[in-house]
């Protein structure tokens, strides 16, 4: 029996090369800045893709930026296209670290006023065990908050989640906002640390504070940049996931400021999503304020006539009001009703209690964690 060697055929080689020396640096900005070699060849397009999915770019040039929207570490290659064809794709890039970042704004109870860490009456901590988990250590914060202390400057180093924030305004010492909550209910759900970024002032209003040039929103605007510019400097690409806001309370004793929360709140919207860098999708999470236990206490002690307490009333109404249209109208907008949730009292009636900051937090984090993609 004769044999036939069939002597074997060499796959061909790709007719366009591969990219090499493909490279990812994390830029000032927070974006990521890719460079890799020039293929031979006329009309050369470069395709970039991410590991995991989600950033791209397609360029002729021999570098481009993205901006990236997933916590995960992040790694890239680069296809060339020519008449041709195209080439395999390049060897991976160097691992990009990256760090979801989140913002907390508003103002007192967004500061958490009468939110004590130690209860004054029960002595309970509600930084130790069993409230603490392991967010309390993998996760950082940096607040700027009216009559807390330290403050840490916005181009500093960050601290861990249960450092105390010292209100240097009362007695009773440490308190916090709803950013414990929220960071141990999505740590305890996803195990994904986080980083907040929180600026609260108290009695500030959307209308005169928090405006796109006003002094609160521009001081917040600071410190996110400045976050992101410090991480980048270590290598670092925070991803700006989420914007929680927790404010109205000012603008509802205001006929004026509250028939403009709305209009006001959509701008808010708008330049956050642009100005602080969030990702596509981000939610713009709201607590819906409620001051109607406090009219009541009002109405029952004879703090205000029944002319003023109507008009009181009335501004609690539209601002909360404005909250839901928002839902109602703009995507990525999720709204959590503090209605219900104990407060302060005697004499206050306004701010939520520890327990209540703990639970709008958590509320916030189950509200918004899809969207943030750790669920």
């Amino acid at each position: 029996m004769l044999t036939v060697l069939v002597p074997a055929v060499a796959e061909a080689a790709p007719a366009v090369a591969a990219p090499s020396k493909v490279s990812a640096k994390v830029s000032s900005n927070g974006s990521v800045k890719l460079t890799w070699s020039k293929v031979k060849g006329s009309h050369v397009t470069y395709t970039v893709a991410s590991i995991p999915a989600g950033a791209s770019c397609r360029t002729m040039a021999t570098s481009c930026s993205l901006s990236l929207s997933s916590a995960l570490e992040t790694r890239f290659s680069v296809v060339a296209t020519t008449t041709a064809g195209s080439s395999a794709p390049s060897p991976m890039s160097n691992t990009i670290a990256t760090r979801t970042v989140l913002i907390v704004a508003g103002q007192s109870n967004a500061m958490g006023a009468n939110s004590f860490a130690t209860d004054p009456a029960t002595k309970v901590n509600y930084f130790a065990a069993p409230y603490a988990n392991g967010a309390d250590s993998a996760d950082s914060i940096q607040w700027s908050n009216y009559f807390v202390s330290p403050a840490p400057a916005s181009s500093t180093g960050l601290v861990a989640l249960n450092t105390p924030q010292n209100a240097t305004s009362s007695p009773t010492g440490q308190i916090f906002g709803p950013e414990i909550g929220l960071a141990r209910q999505l740590y305890a759900d996803s195990g994904v640390p986080v980083t907040i970024v929180k600026s609260a002032y108290p009695g500030s209003s959307l209308a005169n504070d928090w405006c796109q040039t006003c002094a609160a929103y521009t001081k917040l605007k600071i410190m996110v940049t400045t976050r992101i510019r410090a991480d980048a400097a270590r290598g670092v690409a925070d991803v700006v996931a989420g914007f929680y806001w927790y404010q109205g309370e000012a603008d509802t004793a205001n006929p004026t400021w509250a028939s403009a929360y709305e209009g006001n709140l959509v701008r808010l919207d708008s330049y956050v999503r642009t100005e602080m860098h969030l990702v596509p999708d981000a939610p713009f999470a709201i607590a819906k304020e409620s001051v109607s236990d406090y009219i009541s206490y009002l109405q029952a002690t004879g703090g205000c006539g029944a002319d003023n307490c109507a008009a009181y009333q009335a501004g609690n109404t539209a601002v909360r009001a404005a909250d839901d249209e928002l839902q109602a109208t703009m995507p990525n907008v999720v709204v959590v009703d503090t209605t219900g949730l104990a407060r302060w009292a005697p004499g206050n009636y306004v701010h939520l209690t520890n327990q209540s900051e703990l639970t709008i937090g958590q509320q916030l984090a189950r509200a918004t964690e899809s969207q943030l993609g750790l669920k």
